[in-house]
């Protein structure tokens, strides 16, 4: 093997060599398969196809797994679970199963397990698989990464029994080991539907956890609004991240993730849910900042009603000036001037303002608009400068 290139490649074609002897002589393929145990698996082979097609007897079944039990080697973990998802449904007992359990007892550091290989063992022990998750969640407390596929929390949840702290543990567990996991969300929804306040605790140990990355590569959760009278949970999380830093590493604030493909049957309550959040935080600058960022990147059809919603309710000028009404996030590609795109954006804003019936009210907060404009032309005029004398000096 250490001459080969391909260890996936050499590893196949010894599979076959041992299943054929395996067919032709059994005692030859065990002799095979306790020489490559006895030396601890050091070409880090797995029995895939020998398993696959000799584990069709209950004599068979139990040769194999002593030759299993005669030494620890590498991979004997991954060896110990083919074998139990390979063997022949008619042989499995509750020995088996116990032993199945035990192995998952005993697997530490980083591992992936696939549940659905060991439906079969369900005929036996109904609440096998919760018996496992809770072992999984138990190994992960202390240290392990014990990774599962998210069908856990939709194919199979119903076999979990009615344990959703379980499932809600095991969840947090998860996506604190598998990057992308659940990447659709259908496993948290499943869990919304029961339990809505877990996005609660989900949002919070995000944020716990500083797992700031999440900023960028988080999925879109525009599904939360499918579950019924979200818009109280949502509001919660509003509150709770409104008194976080606003900008983590990102141009947008994490709140957009919950107005990304929002389902369309669903876009006037989330619209709604804005502006009500409006009417009731219209005073907090860091809360209206939220709904602002939000509705100028991912509800931009609602951004000039949101702004002369809260010109109705509040005009004071020092408020207004800690809202981030443009963003100060901007990039100039080439040739472009920095200043004078911002100012086009107060434009856009002083334009809006003068379309509210509030009147006198506003003096303060159009001054401060315009001022701004003067600002971000003068700074437009010094990046022109400053370019200008670069070429010719």
């Amino acid at each position: 093997k250490n001459k080969a290139k391909n260890d996936w490649g050499y590893n196949k074609s010894l599979d076959i060599v041992i299943d054929e002897n395996y067919k032709q002589n059994p005692k030859i393929g065990l002799s095979i398969l306790k020489k490559i145990v006895e030396g601890k698996n050091q070409i880090n082979y797995l029995p895939q196809l020998v398993f696959k097609n000799h584990l069709k007897s209950e004599s068979s079944i139990e040769l194999i797994w002593r030759v299993l039990q005669i030494d620890n080697f590498n991979g004997k973990t991954e060896w110990e679970l083919l074998l139990y998802s390979s063997m022949d449904e008619r042989f499995l007992n509750s020995n088996y199963v116990e032993k199945l359990i035990e192995t998952i007892s005993d697997m530490e550091g980083t591992n992936r397990i696939n549940l659905d290989r060991f439906q079969k063992f369900l005929s036996s022990q109904p609440d096998l698989l919760e018996t496992i998750l809770e072992k999984i969640v138990s190994k992960n407390e202390r240290g392990s990464k014990l990774a599962l596929r998210p069908d856990i929390f939709t194919t199979y949840s119903d076999k979990i029994g009615s344990n959703i702290e379980l499932l809600k543990k095991a969840y947090q567990q998860q996506y604190k080991i598998q990057r992308f996991f659940d990447r659709n969300g259908e496993g948290l929804l499943n869990i919304l539907y029961e339990d809505p306040c877990f996005l609660i605790d989900h949002i919070d140990s995000l944020y716990s956890e500083s797992r700031l990355e999440f900023q960028d590569h988080y999925r879109k959760l525009g599904f939360v609004w499918k579950v019924p009278k979200i818009e109280h949970i949502l509001n919660k999380i509003f509150d709770f991240v409104a008194r976080k830093p606003f900008y983590l590493g990102s141009s947008k604030h994490f709140c957009n993730t919950f107005f990304s493909d929002i389902p369309s049957e669903y876009i006037v309550t989330a619209k709604e849910f804005l502006f009500e959040y409006v009417r009731l935080n219209y005073s907090d600058s860091d809360k209206m900042n939220i709904v602002v960022d939000v509705t100028r990147n991912s509800m931009k059809e609602v951004f000039e009603d949101i702004l002369l919603l809260f010109l109705s309710l509040n005009q004071d000028k020092g408020i207004f000036s800690k809202i981030f009404w443009v963003s100060n996030f901007s990039v100039g590609y080439g040739n472009e001037i920095i200043g004078d795109k911002q100012a086009i954006k107060w434009k856009k804003i002083l334009s809006i303002v003068e379309k509210s019936y509030m009147g006198i009210s506003l003096i303060l907060i159009k001054k401060y608009i315009k001022d701004r404009i003067q600002e971000e032309l003068r700074d437009g005029k010094l990046d022109r400068k400053k370019r200008f004398l670069q070429r010719h000096l």
